[in-house]
């Protein structure tokens, strides 16, 4: 973004780590029933496949 390139050197550390660490969900008054059910299959499904997930990341990485 323009606005903050000239931070785009800036180091940080404790933000990274914790951008890690963190899932931000949708949430708005507008969100529908059906937005909801996908969202938590989503999640159902990464945590289903929480193993295979992790290698493919680190073997990316």
């Amino acid at each position: 973004m323009d606005c903050y390139s000239e931070y785009n050197d800036l180091v940080l550390e404790n933000t990274e780590n914790i951008s890690k660490n963190i899932i931000c969900l949708p949430m708005h008054p507008f969100l529908t029933y059906a937005d909801i059910e996908m969202i938590v299959n989503i999640l159902r499904n990464i945590h289903i496949n929480a193993e295979e997930i992790k290698k493919r990341v680190i073997q990316d990485a």
